[in-house]
């Protein structure tokens, strides 16, 4: 009960204020009126903080520029397709492996990983994985998706209805009842088209996956390499380290001042070979 009071008294606020809106904005058609200055005080005051909010927001510094994951068209690809037009996609490394001298750091090859995702093989260089990376990966999966999904409705669907359509179209021709629990023994032209699309599309996804497949192959590889010159330079390392220390053990039995000279000359040698 006493809820319902409640609502039949707000109703009647909300009706008497609306009303006297009403009246105001009636009494506000004279421009001599109180009620027509204190429209356009406020519109006025209104439009006036307006201004001013929009001239303070032009003074501040623009936002920082959010890092973009678009492609550098600068940037030299990872691999190169070599096969022609045609022929089946055969890919090799572009710029990899690097020699030792351009890659900085700590002057230690890092062999990058082979991952796979959305099976798409793609190379695992830093942690955690570029903006660009993720983005291409994501394009070709979503990509790969829409061929599959378009074959799968024209399989299960599109051709349906495409027999259908010629039996109906026989049926005008011929005016006579045909037996609908096969389908005709040759495809019209609905359903012809039909399958030449279904053709057209699976030509295309396998396309897609045999490329895919020679990337895959080309990474391998590329990555064989890698393991192998970093194999080979930890074979250098440790040969030089071991020449390092057989140097240091005879000159201790030199003079007192011969050992720091001696080492001194050994990592000038060792500066000269990183240089060349």
């Amino acid at each position: 009960m006493h809820s319902v009071r409640s609502a039949d008294s707000g109703a009647i606020v909300l009706t008497c204020s609306s009303l006297q809106f009403l009246d105001m904005l009636s009494a506000a058609q004279d421009r001599s009126s109180v009620e027509y200055e204190g429209i356009y005080d406020f519109l006025r005051q209104r439009q006036l903080r307006k201004t001013m909010a929009l001239s303070l927001r032009s003074l501040r510094d623009p936002p920082p520029a959010k890092p973009s994951s678009a492609p550098n068209p600068n940037t030299i690809p990872l691999l190169t397709r070599v096969s022609a037009p045609g022929e089946v996609p055969r890919y090799k490394p572009t710029i990899r492996p690097r020699p030792l001298s351009e890659l900085g750091g700590s002057g230690r090859r890092r062999v990058p990983v082979l991952e796979k995702a959305n099976f798409l093989p793609f190379l695992r260089l830093t942690k955690p994985q570029p903006a660009i990376v993720s983005r291409v990966i994501r394009q070709k999966a979503i990509r790969m998706t829409k061929v599959v999904e378009t074959l799968q409705a024209m399989v299960e669907e599109t051709q349906e209805a495409a027999e259908w359509e010629d039996q109906w179209e026989k049926i005008l021709e011929t005016q006579q009842p045909i037996d609908t629990s096969r389908p005709p023994r040759r495809p019209g032209p609905f359903l012809a088209g039909v399958k030449q699309d279904i053709y057209n599309l699976r030509g295309r996804l396998l396309g897609l996956r045999l490329d895919d497949h020679a990337r895959g192959e080309a990474l391998q590889k590329l990555v064989m390499e890698e393991k192998a010159l970093a194999e080979k330079e930890k074979v250098e390392r440790q040969e030089r380290r071991r020449k390092e220390r057989q140097a240091l053990k005879a000159a201790r039995g030199a003079a007192p001042g011969s050992v720091q000279e001696f080492t001194d000359a050994i990592r000038g040698d060792v500066g000269d070979q990183k240089k060349r």
